[in-house]
């Protein structure tokens, strides 16, 4: 009886995964600019303040994992920048309250945390959940794209987040931290391509 239960339950997994298509794997410019913050200017860290506040201790065994390709591009920036307001934007709101669930919930022991979002709304959860978790939270990014004026995946509000959401990093004697990997779900999207559905 449980194997049928739980053979059941695998196939009921697959049919979904094979059957829906996700948003990110084609998306058109007229999708992803309806949606798109308005730039303002942004009073930025210095580029080492910034990376820093985004490292993860040496010796956490999460650290390896982190790139700041993205970061990168905030290099000669200087105090302030013309970056998109993320801050209103519904993605990032509900990435919020979900991240307000999950650290009052609390975070099992023992799991990995794939956060994969559009880029901004990934960072405010990593970045809400290190700062209100209970428990210590290794927030990982993984963000390689770079911002350029004929780029295929919109980076600038990743960017933008990454420079004015700021997570915590756990204290390098913590144990047992749980790691949020951060994914943006717009690194498959490709502005010439309509969704299919």
């Amino acid at each position: 009886m449980d194997r049928r239960y739980v053979i059941g339950t695998v196939a009921v997994f697959t049919t979904a995964c094979a059957t829906q298509l996700p948003l990110t794997a084609a998306l058109n410019a007229e999708y992803w600019l309806k949606d798109r913050g308005p730039l303002h200017p942004v009073s930025l860290l210095s580029y080492d303040k910034t990376v820093a506040a985004w490292q993860l201790p040496p010796q956490n065994p999460w650290a390896p994992y982190s790139k700041f390709t993205l970061l990168a591009a905030l290099n000669g920036q200087g105090e302030q920048a013309e970056l998109p307001d993320v801050s209103n934007l519904i993605t990032v709101n509900n990435a919020v309250a979900a991240a307000a669930q999950v650290a009052s919930t609390g975070l099992p022991d023992d799991a990995m945390w794939v956060v994969d979002l559009r880029g901004p709304a990934a960072v405010a959860f990593g970045s809400y959940l290190s700062t209100h978790s209970q428990q210590p939270v290794a927030v990982v990014p993984t963000f390689n794209n770079w911002p350029a004026e004929n780029e295929l995946v919109p980076a600038e509000e990743t960017l933008a987040a990454m420079a004015t959401m700021l997570p915590q990093s756990p204290l390098a004697e913590a144990q047992g931290t749980r790691p949020v990997f951060l994914l943006d779900a717009w690194r498959l999207a490709f502005r010439t391509e309509d969704i299919v559905e």
